[in-house]
């Protein structure tokens, strides 16, 4: 057996390093009889092969069932299923978590790449396993994925940051990392998604126009790039804009954005955007005037804060985790692409961003 760690974070034990041979042991621990059904990304089936072989000295049933993101799948399964194992990233563990919720079983994770913060978002799986020789195969924007949401890290403490000073707003999450951004390695990402994602409750800004970004290529008909990588953009794009709204004090003599027409266009692209944390209205008159009061208040302390939350030089390591150091950028996206998204997220966003489109500054 080859070297293997274990570190627990909340109620799920993530197993580390050449996990292969212990895969049969832990399962039997958590699930002692039934069948086994592995649900897999239909791209993943060699991977979801070599999981259903590590499990052969179980001696149990073994299915596997092949899960498609683009397809409308209810996930239904045999009531003689008694347990579940995901092999896949972040629609696998969805689809692991409702599988398991439906039937009433204990589910694991065979972690793929590191491109999510959402494995352990409001999910308690028994297991995460993490191959190493996987993760080092995973493709290259899987892992620029994964390092993309790190290096966003700071917009969403920032935007904790605003929420308390100026919305008085104390329930949000606190999803620090010690990653450390210098170092692009797979296995350091994924263990520090895993960190994040079991502390995170809320979408901020850049998930929500990394969200709207990806429902609008699926609207074209084309195939969209992963949520990480639409996040790390949008985060760069909004460490911009706050910049330039926190650097001079401005009068509000703009028009604000007609809803209405957001909303449908919002629609009209099928994205899901709908944000249940949403407590503020920046349209209502007296919120409005108190806010815009704190807000000058704070101003300079807030500019302060967001010159250290991100660095330049984070753009090159990312870019140069491609192959093509990003070139496929120059086609992906429109400055039009970014702008709009990031007009649409401030109507569902709960922070400066929503602020900024309720004064007419994203028209």
């Amino acid at each position: 057996m080859g070297e293997l760690e274990i570190r627990k974070i909340n109620d799920t034990q993530v197993i580390y390093g050449d996990v292969y041979p212990v895969i049969a042991s832990k399962i039997n621990e958590a699930s002692k009889e039934g069948a086994i059904c592995i649900v897999y990304d239909k791209n993943l089936r060699d991977i979801a092969l070599s999981v259903a072989d590590a499990l052969k000295p179980t001696s149990r049933r073994l299915f596997l069932r092949a899960i498609d993101k683009d397809a409308n799948d209810s996930f239904e399964l045999p009531d003689f299923v008694r347990y579940i194992i995901a092999v896949g990233c972040g629609y696998s563990a969805c689809a692991g978590h409702v599988i398991s919720s439906k039937l009433k079983v204990p589910w694991s994770i065979f972690l793929t790449a590191p491109t999510t913060d959402s494995i352990l978002q409001g999910k308690s799986p028994n297991h995460v396993f993490i191959d190493k020789n996987v993760l080092i195969n995973c493709p290259n924007e899987c892992i620029a994925a994964g390092y993309g949401v790190l290096c966003s890290q700071g917009l969403h403490a920032f935007e904790n940051l605003f929420a308390r000073w100026i919305l008085a707003d104390n329930a949000g999450d606190e999803i620090y990392s010690t990653f450390d951004d210098t170092n692009v390695n797979p296995m350091e990402i994924a263990l520090a998604l895993l960190e994040i994602s079991a502390g995170k409750d809320r979408d901020d800004s850049a998930d929500i126009m990394a969200k709207i970004l990806y429902a609008k290529k699926k609207a074209e008909g084309k195939k969209p790039r992963l949520l990480g990588e639409y996040k790390y953009i949008a985060a760069s794009t909004l460490f911009c804009l706050y910049s330039q709204i926190l650097s001079s004090p401005a009068i509000d003599t703009l028009l604000p954005r007609e809803v209405c027409a957001d909303e449908t266009a919002l629609k009209d692209i099928g994205a899901d955007i709908a944000n249940p944390s949403k407590r503020f209205d920046f349209f209502d008159v007296n919120g409005y005037f108190r806010i815009s009061y704190i807000f000058s208040e704070y101003r300079m302390d807030l500019l302060d804060k967001i010159g250290g939350a991100h660095s330049h030089s984070l753009d090159r390591a990312w870019r140069r985790i491609y192959d093509d150091a990003g070139f496929w950028l120059k086609s992906e996206l429109t400055q039009k692409d970014v702008v709009d998204a990031m007009r649409l997220a401030g109507l569902k966003s709960d922070n400066l961003l929503g602020f900024a489109y309720a004064v007419g500054m994203l028209r």
